[in-house]
């Protein structure tokens, strides 16, 4: 990417655990932390290329992982999902992996060409709280 023309855009997945710590989740944060300072050092390398690089970091998202580990197999599973995102989030709701998709896209276009460095949560106002 350093030597194409238009230089490029590099883009991380970190997590909220980057910035926020869990319990019982010591090893998982330390890495994306890591992963959060790789990619703003590797901001500043790269900038003079004309590549961009940025981390999206998500919150809890409303996959089949997640239904699992929360919840196991109960027959009333989606209001149950959604009764998890009125409590953990203050928008109300857990994300969708499309909510993601938007800010992947976003920060691999044209219009994000300004931007490097950036952490864009995708959370649904968690670290806000």
């Amino acid at each position: 990417m350093k030597e194409r023309p238009g230089g490029g855009s590099i883009l991380n997945f970190c997590s909220i655990g980057a910035t926020k710590g869990f319990a019982d989740r010591a090893a998982y944060c330390a890495i994306k932390g890591a992963e959060l300072r790789l990619t703003r050092t590797a901001a500043l390398d790269l900038a003079p290329h004309g590549v961009g690089v940025n981390a999206v970091s998500p919150g809890a998202m409303d996959t089949d992982t997640l239904r699992s580990a929360l919840l196991g197999d109960v027959p009333d599973i989606d209001e149950r999902m959604a009764e998890r995102g009125r409590q953990l989030t203050p928008l109300g709701r857990l994300g969708h992996p499309t909510d993601v998709a938007d800010a992947v896209a976003f920060l691999a276009s044209d219009r994000a060409q300004w931007i490097t460095g950036a952490d864009l949560v995708v959370d649904g106002g968690v670290l806000s709280a």
